[in-house]
């Protein structure tokens, strides 16, 4: 596998090697000296999770080649699987990757500074791409209500978002959109105009506002001297009256989704966020489920009490 890497710096001599810091992946980049961003990306991995992930983003990026340019995706220019390992070679991408930090007070035009083009772009996204997987929203719920069934160690807690998922009030009619799986800040490149977005292993056929509403509450939301636990950010973003769930709100109108589709898709976003995090302790989402089954799984924009937290 490092034949591949050695090829590409010895057929470029103006272009020097650097490592990018992975827990996943042996990450080493092509630099040349005119370009703060890398021209190429080499990921290489040889336990058979790793080889499992840079599949799946080898088949993405394959898959969304005809809309890189115009979507700001890498390219996928070299694939080798052999011998255990794998490595798939990318185009590098520019442009500035930040860590997305506010206080709970943010004003409007702060959020929208850091949010209009995520959102814009998510649109973009699930309109000019088919889906990979042809198909209903009804069918993206029974697979992700699936997968929380066979969760064991949420015990009988998942119930009542198992239930919503499977509501035949449910806009099941509806196709599946494309979603990009893990759209958070750490995968965004902000450029002028616009932005790049990278790490396209959890590409897949998603809900309609999972993207969107993935961006907004991911971000680190702090009060004076602490950061906000994961409950608290998702009172903050979807259940209080703040300037941030007035944009969430916004994000759900412009699909003209009725009151129901609105419950629906953002328990559906809850189920995707729940089973395909695996850093997160099951701790925390059980905290956030208890805590909505308790008010009755309000739809967002549903005003509920603030988070009592002991601080030390």
């Amino acid at each position: 596998m490092r034949d591949a890497i050695l090829s590409r710096l010895t057929s470029s001599p103006g272009v020097t090697p650097g490592r990018i810091a992975s827990d996943r992946y042996s990450i080493v980049c092509g630099f040349e000296e005119r370009t703060a961003h890398p021209l190429w990306v080499a990921k290489a991995g040889g336990d058979p999770g790793a080889i499992w992930r840079l599949r799946k983003e080898y088949e993405a990026l394959t898959y969304l080649a005809p809309w890189a340019q115009e979507l700001g995706i890498p390219r996928a220019l070299e694939w080798r699987e052999e011998g255990g390992e794998s490595i798939l070679i990318q185009s590098g991408m520019s442009g500035a990757r930040g860590m997305v930090m506010l206080p709970v007070g943010a004003s409007a035009a702060e959020l929208r500074r850091w949010f209009d083009d995520p959102i814009n772009w998510a649109g973009r996204f699930q309109a000019v791409v088919p889906p990979p997987q042809p198909g209903t929203i009804s069918a993206v719920a029974e697979r992700y209500a699936q997968v929380l069934e066979q969760a064991t160690e949420f015990g009988g807690a998942m119930r009542g978002l198992i239930e919503i998922l499977r509501d035949p009030a449910s806009p099941e009619a509806r196709s599946a959109p494309p979603v990009h799986g893990d759209f958070h800040s750490t995968n965004v490149l902000y450029v002028r105009p616009g932005l790049n977005v990278v790490d396209w292993t959890s590409f897949s056929t998603g809900f309609p506002l999972q993207d969107a509403l993935s961006f907004l509450v991911n971000a680190i939301y702090y009060e004076p001297r602490r950061a906000c636990t994961l409950l608290e950010k998702y009172r903050h973003a979807f259940f209080s009256k703040t300037p941030l769930c007035s944009i969430v709100r916004r994000v759900i109108e412009s699909g003209s989704n009725t009151p129901t589709e609105a419950r629906f898709l953002f328990y559906g976003f809850l189920a995707t966020q729940i089973c395909a995090d695996a850093d997160t302790p099951k701790e925390y989402w059980l905290e956030i489920v208890q805590y909505l089954d308790q008010h009755g799984y309000p739809a967002p924009g549903v005003e509920l009490p603030a988070i009592s937290v002991t601080t030390c």
